[in-house]
């Protein structure tokens, strides 16, 4: 069992920087447990937006060369929309953000969301930003 099945009460009494690696152990965790990050999006959303601001985001899409378009999916993949949810948003088709998310996936290198998010957090950290 995780320590993260145990609530998020302890949270409220930490700083923002060790929020963000709780939810960042929580996120790989997750992954590492097979279970999908995104069936809680609570949690899950909160992980996002301590993670990601502007600044990051840019440089995130400078390192991969990201389009405009493939950079407000990925935004909204990590703030847990899912595909009917961000096709919406955007005023695009479903299959159209499964080819936004198909091209971000190869120019990073990964399979999913959860790795997208997880790559993101790591070259982030490793940026300092």
């Amino acid at each position: 069992m995780s320590i993260f099945g145990t609530g998020s009460l302890f949270l409220f009494w930490m700083t923002g920087e060790q929020r963000k690696k709780i939810g960042v152990l929580w996120a790989v965790n997750e992954q590492r447990e097979n279970r999908s990050i995104f069936g809680n999006k609570r949690k899950f959303l909160g992980v996002c937006e301590m993670v990601f601001n502007t600044k990051q985001l840019e440089y995130l899409k400078k390192c991969w060369h990201i389009t405009n378009r493939e950079l407000q999916v990925a935004k909204l993949v990590c703030e847990g929309f899912d595909n009917k949810q961000i096709g919406k948003k955007l005023g695009i088709s479903y299959n159209t953000v499964r080819a936004h998310l198909g091209n971000i996936f190869r120019k990073v290198g990964i399979k999913g969301k959860a790795g997208l998010i997880l790559r993101f957090i790591e070259v982030i950290q490793k940026a300092g930003i």
